[in-house]
């Protein structure tokens, strides 16, 4: 945690720090409500492909951010992959 604090000084105030955990979680919630409608159209088998590079996307903007911006862009946009990809595996 010392070098993420280094690299974000203003995570330190736990309101931000609850907004980086949250964030995934939130938007995994909201991609839930539209994932059986978007296997439906597209299929499953391709809702899961969109959904895995939607996830590297993601993750590669949360591990290249400099900003504390883009690391909570990152995480939206991996947690919005999250509920799509995994509902329609199962």
């Amino acid at each position: 945690m010392p070098q993420f604090l280094e690299a974000f000084p203003e995570a330190k105030n736990t309101a931000i720090q609850g907004t980086l955990v949250a964030t995934i979680l939130m938007a995994g919630a909201l991609t839930s409500l539209t994932s059986g409608s978007i296997s439906d159209k597209f299929s499953r088998k391709r809702t899961i492909m969109i959904g895995a590079i939607v996830a590297a996307v993601g993750c590669f903007l949360e591990a290249g951010s400099v900003e504390l911006w883009m690391l909570i862009l990152g995480r939206l946009i991996a947690g919005g992959d999250q509920k799509t990809r995994k509902g329609n595996q199962i």
